[in-house]
């Protein structure tokens, strides 16, 4: 290998002393980026199948073309599935990225499935791929990029080493936090909630707590997960984001619906609120149900949910808003007191499903 490494150095200083080397930033707009591309896939598509299931595929090529617009390289960005149980995704240069199954089941929303690609696309947008390569391997990118188009043993394993680089996510953690921190801007941008970025790293930080041996595939520890959780909650501080794990979550969720004689209000499963079947009752329970969606989060507190004195008399507050007066209850609906209890157990319940977020720092 040394030797092949070699001689591809010694071609390189051909081409410097004839004038025809490619610098790193002319080959990140040419078409040699999208032909390296083509060789890499290769590698790529020899170890997995690719998935034509028109649902998937369509699901992908939805959340890229939602993202992608927003890259600075006005790549071919394009993405493939491919069928493997573990949730990966990653990026090969010339913008190709590839997601898999695994992944497409592991995000539990769109906004989720967006913070996994955004964040690939920003590792294609930012060449980190050839740029890491460069760095193991020791050569400037375009002593690399002549290593790969010469023939011969070397080539193939170069080709190789970039699809390992790619599969692996195996980025410095310069790179994974560009690649982080570029990923929740474009999220803002194509109109996905940002805090996607912080919860899927922290499903997969509950993953390798139940089975410490999983492979995290596109969230190998380069930097260690709690720590990418937590400048990504800092750059969201500074930038005045709101953090609402919930949407991404689909946490919370309200309905009203009919049973029988009565409608009742229910946050995910759990009824919080119920009354008569008349048109007064299900429109308090419509207007406690939009004070709910817009004020009650996974990261209030229980004592944020309180019944206090007003002016108007007692009333149940949730955050900063007011959800319902006493004088507004019907004969047959529950106290405040109780709807709070069951907020409260309602709250409880979704941080179960989430419990290694740490909600209030």
């Amino acid at each position: 290998m040394g030797k092949l490494i070699g001689r591809a150095v010694f071609a390189l200083a051909v081409l410097i002393l004839t004038g025809f080397v490619l610098s790193g930033s002319s080959f990140a707009h040419s078409d040699d980026e999208d032909k390296l591309g083509e060789k890499v896939a290769k590698e790529v598509e020899q170890r997995w199948e690719v998935v034509t299931d028109p649902y998937k595929v369509a699901l992908a090529e939805m959340v890229l073309d939602k993202c992608a617009p927003f890259a600075e390289r006005k790549l071919n960005y394009r993405i493939k599935v491919i069928e493997e149980k573990s949730p990966n995704a990653f990026a090969i240069p010339g913008g190709r990225i590839y997601i898999t199954t695994g992944m497409l089941d592991f995000a539990r929303s769109d906004d989720e499935l967006a913070a996994v690609i955004a964040h690939e696309i920003v590792h294609s947008d930012k060449n980190h791929i050839l740029r890491q390569a460069s760095r193991n391997q020791k050569l400037t990118i375009g002593a690399l990029l002549v290593a790969v188009a010469s023939k011969g043993q070397g080539a193939v394993m170069l080709l190789a080493n970039l699809a390992q680089v790619a599969i692996m996510n195996a980025y410095s953690r310069d790179f994974e936090r560009e690649a982080d921190l570029g990923a929740l801007h474009i999220l803002q941008e194509a109109g996905y909630e940002p805090s996607a970025a912080v919860t899927v790293l922290e499903r997969l930080k509950m993953e390798q707590l139940k089975r410490p041996y999983v492979d995290p595939g596109i969230f190998m520890d380069h930097p260690k997960t709690e720590e990418r959780i937590d400048y990504i909650l800092k750059a969201m501080e500074k930038e005045g984001l709101q953090v609402n794990r919930k949407i991404p979550l689909g946490l919370l969720r309200t309905k009203v619906v009919e049973v029988a004689e009565r409608y009742n209000l229910l946050v995910d499963d759990l009824v919080v609120c119920w009354g008569p079947k008349v048109p007064e009752v299900f429109e308090i329970l419509e207007r406690l149900a939009h004070v709910i969606d817009e004020n009650l989060k996974l990261e209030t507190a229980p004592y944020d949910i309180a019944i206090m004195e007003t002016k108007e008399g007692k009333a149940l507050r949730i955050g900063r808003a007011i959800a319902l007066y006493n004088k507004d209850m019907r004969e047959g609906m529950p106290s405040l007191e109780e709807i709070r209890k069951r907020l409260v157990l309602a709250l409880e319940n979704a941080k179960k499903q989430h419990p290694t977020a740490n909600y209030f720092r």
